[in-house]
């Protein structure tokens, strides 16, 4: 008597107007240095968990009196993660967010880490101590034997960038997944790789910009890491002196690294779908996301 098919276990079939849809976005914000993501940020409100690196100037801006000025009820909860010790920084975001969503999860909606390039040399410690620990590498042990380097200079080799970019994808992965089970927004900010090729086979031939993606280590985990998030936005700067505003690409280019997965969601006056937004307002943009999803 032929076996009875079922479903795999865990999974059901539905209809695509049964699914409900989470209430949670997860965005990577990328850009240059000084282009606007730590304001922009800032713009999420006091129900947000900052989460900022020390060595980085995320918090002057939202102390700095162009910010406070126009948003002066901002008041998240800050947290800076100390940079004293390389390897403890890395695990100190992991479990930052683990305690706040288990103790103080009534108290925000956005947990916000900025930015990604400390956080990424934070990873690149903890790979290199996992992997001497495995054998793997030799790069701690050369570094602490040798007395005329500075302290908290290495050279790091292939197994390390490896382990780094292992780390980060693992944490991108789990908690880009923990924000759609507990219900808050994750965004990380991390600054922009411009990346130029020569125009021709000349020696003398001049270098032309090809690609903006955010800045991950390896030559294809930009753009594998950008699969995570709902959002990659690129934030940039135009203008100069005081004639300077700021503005969000939703929708990349061929140069570009940009999109989103709520299409139609950021229209203009004429209700035609924008490609970016001048002066963005993140708390703004999530009620529209959200009242799309309704």
């Amino acid at each position: 008597m032929p076996q009875e098919k079922t479903m795999p276990k865990g999974t059901e079939a539905q209809r695509l107007s049964d699914v409900k849809v989470g209430t949670a976005t997860t965005t990577l914000i990328h850009g240059g240095s000084r282009s606007g993501k730590t304001y922009l940020i800032g713009t999420c409100g006091s129900r947000m968990v900052y989460i900022y690196f020390t060595v980085g100037e995320g918090i002057d801006t939202l102390k700095s009196p162009g910010f406070t000025k126009r948003y002066p009820d901002c008041n998240p909860i800050v947290v800076p993660i100390h940079e004293t010790n390389e390897v403890k920084a890395f695990d100190a975001v992991r479990q930052t967010i683990d305690f706040m969503v288990d103790n103080r999860r009534d108290e925000f909606d956005f947990i916000a880490v900025d930015e990604a390039t400390a956080f990424r040399r934070h990873a690149m410690w903890k790979g290199i101590e996992i992997s001497s620990v495995e054998g793997r590498s030799e790069t701690l042990t050369k570094t602490q034997n040798r007395k005329d380097l500075p302290q908290g200079f290495f050279l790091p080799v292939v197994q390390d960038y490896g382990a780094e970019m292992g780390l980060m994808e693992w944490w991108t992965a789990t908690y880009t997944d923990d924000a759609k089970e507990s219900g808050y927004h994750l965004i990380v900010a991390a600054h922009s790789r411009y990346i130029y090729e020569k125009s021709g086979k000349k020696i003398s031939d001049a270098e032309v910009l090809t690609a903006i993606k955010p800045g991950f280590t390896g030559k294809t985990f930009p753009d594998d890491i950008t699969r995570y998030f709902d959002n990659v936005f690129y934030m940039e700067k135009v203008g100069g002196g005081t004639n300077v505003q700021y503005r969000l690409r939703i929708h990349g280019d061929e140069i570009i690294t940009a999109g989103t997965r709520y299409g139609g969601v950021f229209l203009n006056n004429r209700g035609s779908e924008v490609s970016s937004i001048d002066d963005p307002n993140f708390s703004d943009m999530i009620r529209q996301i959200q009242e799309s999803k309704k």
